[in-house]
């Protein structure tokens, strides 16, 4: 027996993002005299009588990206968009022992199930691991994960003929990190294991990699959703214990259990404020150039020539006022009615609100991001152009659907990977 569960991941923008310079040195500044401790951009806020910012960001799926984040303090806010990946959850009902004693008995062949130890009368060996194709493909190998105290989980991955894959092994992909965390948790704090022999995980994959959007990470919130789903766990009776295996897996996993627009402190896994999500939804493009960018790269970079964060004020009062958004809902040709007229003098206040201080760092490493967002900007209907978190995509948020659809056919004709998409609600 099989139980499926079918779900979608979907991508997020940075409405804004700030990061904190790691020390004042970094910004040019004096630095601390002999024998003491750089002094930090919050510390310094603080002795100004400034409020401080609290910490926040993706915690990076390799150590040398970790390491690299671990030392800035960040604010953002993260707003899901209709951009997403699909997933199909295969659990493999577990056969126990007794299944297979009364079998034997029967003289009946033990059913089998892959990777369980109850299958054979000897413990299996660990499952090969075969990396999984770049293609993309559905009928590659696909990749396994697991040994006789884990479950085996194989990932198949398919994607858009546009999307490249890396060849990533099986227990370093984002879905596996996520149920191996799930089984450690569900053990120390339930005292039960996942009941299944096998999973088997479909991806269809159409959220471009190193591009800011967030993918990985919410394939990763995905699988602990499915995985919560199976075991019969409460969405809300067992958040904290959901939240908890999120931030093991990644610092933005947490927000993608839950999505829409929010925004996150500590490393990017504490809800610090749930914002609402503008009404009607914001309609973007998000552009990639065929160039990704590594998180550890662009910090590095930002170290080298940081730049102070933008004021997030602005942008949270014009999220927080929706009124007026609500008023010009169900309008069908925003510009050419008043209440739409109002509508997009409430955009452009969003538009001016927007920031990522990350952006120079990215455009230093690739120049192309500086043109292309310039171009991105000065199309009919966009209102302003923005780097999707680290890059390399970047969004522009535009007046209309059709204005929206009108640019990404633009850039697509011209060989970007080019969509347009709507900020979408819980």
């Amino acid at each position: 027996m099989t139980t499926e569960i079918e779900l979608r991941a979907y991508a997020k923008i940075n409405l804004y993002l700030g990061v904190e310079p790691r020390t004042v040195a970094a910004l040019g500044q004096q630095p601390a005299a002999a024998g003491q401790q750089p002094v930090s951009a919050l510390e310094q806020r603080a002795a100004a009588g400034q409020q401080p910012v609290p910490a926040l960001g993706r915690r990076a799926e390799s150590p040398a990206e970790q390491a690299v984040e671990q030392r800035h303090q960040l604010r953002s806010v993260f707003a899901t968009v209709s951009l997403h990946d699909s997933l199909h959850f295969a659990f493999a009902e577990r056969v126990v022992e007794e299944d297979v004693a009364l079998a034997l008995a029967a003289g009946v062949a033990a059913p089998a199930a892959t990777g369980s130890a109850a299958a054979t009368v000897a413990p299996p060996a660990a499952p090969s691991v075969a990396p999984p194709a770049a293609t993309g493909s559905a009928d590659a190998a696909p990749a396994v994960a697991g040994s006789a105290t884990c479950l085996p989980v194989e990932v198949i991955v398919c994607a858009e003929p546009a999307l490249a894959l890396a060849a990533i092994a099986p227990e370093d992909n984002l879905i596996t990190k996520a149920v191996r965390a799930f089984e450690a948790a569900l053990a120390t704090d339930y005292d039960r294991s996942v009941p299944a022999s096998h999973l088997r995980v479909t991806l269809k994959k159409r959220i471009p990699a190193q591009a800011g959007l967030g993918g990985g990470s919410a394939d990763a919130a995905a699988t602990i959703q499915a995985l919560a789903q199976h075991c019969g766990l409460s969405v809300q009776k067992d958040a904290d214990f959901l939240h908890r295996v999120a931030r093991a897996v990644g610092a933005d996993v947490a927000f993608f259990l839950a999505g829409g627009c929010a925004l996150m402190g500590g490393f990017g896994d504490v809800l610090e404020q749930r914002l609402p999500s503008p009404v009607p939804a914001l309609d973007i493009v998000v552009i990639k150039p065929a160039e990704g960018l590594s998180t550890a790269s662009v910090y590095a970079a930002f170290d080298a020539a940081p730049v102070l964060p933008a004021a997030l004020e602005p942008l949270l009062g014009v999220l927080k006022n929706g009124g007026a958004f609500e008023e010009a809902a169900g309008q069908s040709d925003r510009p050419s009615c008043p209440r739409g007229s109002d509508l997009l003098a409430r955009l452009g206040g969003i538009a001016r609100s927007l920031a990522n201080n990350l952006e120079p760092a990215a455009e230093a490493l690739l120049p192309e991001l500086a043109r292309l967002k310039a171009e991105l900007a000065a199309r009919p209907g966009v209102l302003t152009a923005r780097l999707c978190g680290s890059g390399s995509a970047l969004f522009a948020l535009c007046a209309s659907p059709r204005e929206a659809q009108n640019v990404a056919e633009h850039f697509a004709a011209r060989g970007f990977w080019s969509r347009a998409a709507q900020t979408v609600s819980p």
